[in-house]
């Protein structure tokens, strides 16, 4: 009998780093330095939205790993200087998406705090279809990114290949 503590920590890692950070550097990669932080219409713009992703990660995985928030937190309004051009700010994900999955993979299941992972979750799949539909406005590509991969059918699969309990080894055979 699988693990349902073990397999929930396996998608939000998976989710996270598999699913939503390559799709996050991608679009980001498309952007120049004047759109990143150029507003629409009332709208955040690309970069204050990706700081705030990068924010709430960031303060998610020290509470994981059991640090204060205060170090955590990057500024809600504006950007800071590591964030003003697209490679460095796909190199602030990649970092914050890593080491949120290292804290998850290294998370004991019974501390685990599933509401505010499933929160993280939920927002930044939220934010990621508005950067999405912003980079392909500004781009004028349109990500495929269901046809390559990042579609639930292969998502489920990625789960059922990596989603191994140490603890009873794999998840979908093995009884507790």
């Amino acid at each position: 009998m699988e693990n349902p503590l073990y397999t929930y920590k396996s998608i939000v890692k998976l989710r996270m780093t598999r699913h939503y950070m390559p799709m996050l550097m991608i679009c980001t990669a498309f952007m120049d330095g004047d759109s990143l932080w150029r507003k629409e219409s009332g709208q955040a713009s690309f970069g204050a939205i990706v700081a705030r992703i990068v924010r709430l990660i960031r303060n998610e995985t020290a509470l994981l790993i059991g640090k204060s928030t205060d170090s955590a937190l990057l500024p809600e309004a504006g950007h800071s200087g590591s964030m003003d051009d697209p490679p460095k700010l796909i190199a602030e994900i990649e970092n914050a998406v890593t080491a949120f999955g290292e804290a998850v993979e290294s998370a004991d299941c019974k501390a685990l705090d599933i509401v505010g992972t499933m929160q993280l979750v939920e927002e930044t799949s939220s934010q990621l279809g508005k950067l999405i539909d912003l980079a392909q406005r500004r781009s004028g590509l349109q990500f495929r990114f269901a046809e390559n991969g990042f579609d639930e059918r292969s998502f489920r699969r990625l789960v059922k290949e990596e989603s191994t309990d140490p603890l009873i080894g794999s998840a979908r055979s093995s009884r507790v």
